[in-house]
């Protein structure tokens, strides 16, 4: 059963967040409106009439107001909304303060700690803060555009990073008793990987039974035309070459361009060695060699089956091998053993290993005039 990922997006106007329009504007600090807007609050200069010498009003001790008989003179107490006419007390400077430079003053601003936070702001649903200071938390607001957060669902399915595999196998003479095992072994080899779920395909580079110890592959891995054809494309190849002794890295090479359609540039790569000698390519020049083959091959790994020690069976120590499944990670198997069942099964394990899961989920386009902020993007397990 496939798990399902659902991607949730947020989707904001090209450089703001979440849009929304007030009604009415704020006036910049240093506006002259000659007194005070319509709100009866003051705005721009810290004067009453346009003064630059803030803190001090135009009204003299001559001024006289309306209900002030001819011939009485002003006190200079001001009876107008209570002001002090001479001067400019503390509470005015606190009621004109801009502390956040937002362009509102305190006695507007209801976070004048915060610039985000003024009645110009818009109001953003379920961060439990009053933005535009009208007094209500988290409202709902219209907008000019179709929402003010959209929010688009994308759906993935779970699935497994196929894997390529590509054995290669010695036909040399001292070879009959292994070459029959892999021949045995490949197809419950592959079973165990199909049974993971993994979308695998495998190469084998080998001569056909009749020249040097080849092999064919028997259904269902193979197209059952043993002796001589057994390529069953797309999930299995047979690439038939002989190879000797000690050049199996250097066929993998040369006969690339045969094989290479096979691959797959997404999948995990895994080549297999199964010798009883050693290579006559170093393992720097092979690994040199493979990144030469591009990208296609990056975090490959290389699995062998080979001798340990110089017993009976071997030819010669696989050195050369060992080097190379130790600087890629890969797995082994000791040829000495003349057991190749359990080899085949750890070699099936680390494929299925490998095959990790694909993690990658198409983004969406963002409709014109909005970006998405992947700051909001959420992956939901649904």
């Amino acid at each position: 059963m496939n798990t399902l990922y659902s991607l949730i997006l947020c989707l904001f106007g090209a450089g703001v967040l979440c849009v929304s329009c007030t009604e009415g504007e704020a006036f910049p600090i240093g506006h002259d409106l000659n007194g005070t807007d319509d709100t009866g609050g003051y705005v721009g200069t810290d004067s009453l009439t346009g003064s630059d010498d803030p803190g001090t009003s135009s009204k003299s001790d001559s001024d006289t107001d309306e209900d002030t008989g001819p011939g009485d003179s002003d006190t200079g107490a001001d009876t107008d909304e209570g002001l002090n006419t001479d001067t400019q007390t503390s509470a005015d400077s606190d009621f004109n303060a801009d502390k956040d430079g937002d362009g509102w003053f305190a006695d507007f601003d209801c976070n004048d700690e915060d610039p985000a936070i003024n009645p110009d702001a818009d109001e953003i649903p379920g961060n439990h803060i009053d933005d535009n200071c009208n007094g209500e938390i988290d409202e709902v607001v219209d907008t000019d555009w179709d929402e003010q957060c959209a929010t688009k669902s994308y759906e993935a399915k779970l699935e497994r990073k196929p894997s390529d595999i590509i054995f290669i196998l010695d036909n040399s003479g001292s070879m009959g008793l292994e070459a029959e095992w892999v021949q045995e072994n490949m197809n419950d080899f592959s079973q165990q990987i199909a049974g993971s779920g993994v979308d695998y395909r495998v190469t084998v580079i080998s001569s056909y039974p009749g020249n040097g110890n080849g092999i064919c592959i028997a259904p269902p891995l193979g197209s059952g035309g043993c002796p001589y054809k057994d390529t069953k494309l797309p999930r299995f190849r047979h690439v038939n070459q002989e190879v000797a002794s000690t050049n199996g890295l250097s066929l993998f090479l040369s006969t690339y361009p045969l094989w290479m359609t096979s691959l797959r540039p997404d999948s995990a790569k895994h080549i297999v060695i199964v010798s009883d000698d050693n290579a006559a390519l170093p393992a720097f020049g092979f690994q040199l060699a493979v990144k030469a083959l591009g990208s296609n091959f990056d975090g490959y790994k290389f699995h062998g089956i080979f001798c340990y020690s110089d017993c009976k069976s071997a030819a010669a120590v696989g050195s050369v091998y060992k080097t190379l499944v130790q600087r890629t990670g890969g797995v082994s198997g000791d040829l000495c053993l003349q057991n190749f069942t359990p080899v085949f099964d750890k070699l099936a394990t680390e494929v299925v290993k490998e095959s990790k899961i694909s993690c990658r989920i198409a983004m969406p386009t963002a409709p014109a005039g909005k970006k998405i902020d992947l700051d909001e993007v959420s992956i939901e397990v649904v």
